[in-house]
């Protein structure tokens, strides 16, 4: 890590978590750590937040 993950589903979260991120479907997150309950630490929009190892896929690299 860091790596680029894509949103796989729209998340919205608790309106009172403040730590967690919201996205929508498609949204590129950059994954900055894995925490150790499953969850990732991202950035996405110049928010830094909390990210559920569920809502994202990482990214192909692409080639030249």
């Amino acid at each position: 890590l860091p790596a680029v993950a894509k949103a796989i589903y729209d998340r919205q979260p608790n309106a009172y978590d403040r730590t967690q991120l919201k996205l929508k479907k498609g949204q590129l997150v950059r994954i900055t750590k894995k925490l150790t309950n499953g969850m990732y630490e991202g950035e996405s929009d110049g928010r830094v937040g909390i990210v559920p190892f569920t809502y994202v896929r990482f990214a192909k690299a692409e080639t030249a």
